[in-house]
């Protein structure tokens, strides 16, 4: 969701940089596929690589409810701030960045027929991009305290 929403700037604002085949791949595809592999590539790593021995105790509720790479206090520090943090934050700044630059370039153009085409993309990837902020940010406010120890 968060390179959407710096996509979203791309293919309003900047149209003509995915004009041709090389852009469109290099600016639409090409990051998309990068992120699914890492994706990819880290759980594959934490999962089947890493050592670690998962450990049971059936007295739980949830017994084994975090897996063993949880543990390893790095990796664990890394995915709560590259997975969790850091996406919610680019997107937030980026969808917010984006209602300000069409507020503006909409006054500036007078409400042009370019911004009636457009205007329904941006409502409907403003709404999606707040939903998800404002489903993914209690739960990583919460993490965070207690990440700092409060």
């Amino acid at each position: 969701m968060a390179w959407l929403a710096v996509e979203r700037h791309i293919l309003i604002f900047h149209d003509r940089w995915i004009s041709n085949r090389r852009r469109c791949f290099l600016l639409h595809y090409a990051p998309m596929i990068i992120i699914a592999a890492y994706i990819l590539l880290y759980y594959v790593t934490q999962i089947f690589i890493l050592p670690c021995q998962n450990t049971f105790d059936y007295t739980l509720p949830l017994c084994g409810a975090y897996p063993c790479f949880e543990y390893n206090t790095f990796f664990n520090k890394w995915e709560f701030i590259v997975h969790g943090m850091l996406p919610i934050i680019l997107e937030t700044f980026a969808s917010i960045s984006f209602v300000i630059r069409v507020q503006f370039q909409s006054r500036r153009l007078s409400r042009s027929p370019q911004w009636r085409k457009t205007r329904r993309l941006t409502i409907q990837l403003s709404l999606m991009s707040a939903i998800n902020i404002c489903l993914n940010i209690p739960s990583i406010l919460i993490s965070f305290a207690h990440f700092c120890g409060l």
